[in-house]
């Protein structure tokens, strides 16, 4: 009895170790093939953001291949940027036009081409704070 309680607990103890866990560049995959993103659906995410933001200007510049937005809006202090690229990251308030944190992820990653995205972002307009994803690397599956 003794020998078939080891055999029991070492399965239970590599089902612990060896659990399941999170794949976010899997997750990430998936729903930006799932949302159905394409171009348009993008710029209107990340405008519904600006909006959010409380921006009243928003600019799109198309310039070599390379997408940029800039808006007026209220920007993010670095604890907001991290937030950002929380997947499913909850909203604060109720009035967003975002929904669940997902959006802005997907769009950033078919805009960029699934390579590289930089967000630059002020909360004062004096400290500035820079985000750089490489989604290449991230959706390696």
């Amino acid at each position: 009895m003794d020998n078939h309680q080891e055999d029991v607990n070492e399965v239970q103890n590599e089902e612990e170790t060896f659990g399941g866990g999170f794949d976010e560049g899997g997750t990430l995959n998936a729903l930006s093939r799932s949302l159905g993103f394409c171009i348009e659906k993008c710029f209107l995410e990340l405008a519904a953001n600006s909006i959010d933001a409380k921006a009243t200007n928003i600019i799109l510049y198309i310039l070599l291949g390379e997408y940029i937005l800039v808006d007026n809006g209220i920007g993010m202090n670095l604890e907001k940027l991290k937030k950002m690229f929380v997947i499913f990251a909850s909203n604060e308030k109720v009035s967003r036009l975002g929904n669940f944190g997902v959006g802005s992820k997907p769009a950033l990653i078919k805009l960029s081409d699934e390579k590289e995205t930089l967000i630059i972002t002020t909360d004062d307009g004096k400290n500035f704070y820079t985000a750089y994803a490489d989604w290449k690397k991230i959706l390696e599956v």
